[in-house]
């Protein structure tokens, strides 16, 4: 709260309300922080006018999902020593998650010798989390 009333303040030239370069990135910010204090935080950034960007670890997801539209999703493959970027929306992140989940439990039930049929979109219900 003390830095985001700071840079509002820094970042507000004599004669404006709100600041005029209201862009700031916090890395890893929120990584060692209570998730209700966090929260707090960023509501406080938004009331003063300042746009977060963060640079955050996947287990902060839920935290990044209440305050931005889309995410960037910077993966590296260490065998080929590449990196790249890919935007993606909530939904796509949900869908993937889904799968993923999916899989798993195929996977396991496989290992436990249970045949589990193909499921379609049209025979799958919910998928619960």
């Amino acid at each position: 709260t003390i830095v985001a009333a700071s840079l509002a303040y820094v970042l507000t030239p004599d004669g404006y309300d709100k600041p005029i370069y209201c862009t700031v990135f916090l890395d890893e910010a929120f990584s060692n922080t209570a998730e209700a204090v966090s929260r707090r935080v960023l509501r406080v950034f938004k009331e003063l006018h300042i746009h977060v960007n963060l640079i955050t670890p996947y287990k902060n997801l839920n935290l990044a999902r209440e305050s931005s539209r889309s995410l960037l999703i910077a993966e590296r493959d260490p065998e080929l020593h590449e990196s790249h970027l890919c935007e993606v929306t909530w939904e796509e992140i949900d869908r993937r998650i889904a799968e993923q989940k999916q899989s798993a439990l195929l996977s396991e039930a496989e290992s436990l010798g249970v045949d589990v049929p193909e499921l379609t979109e049209n025979t799958m219900g919910p998928i619960a989390e």
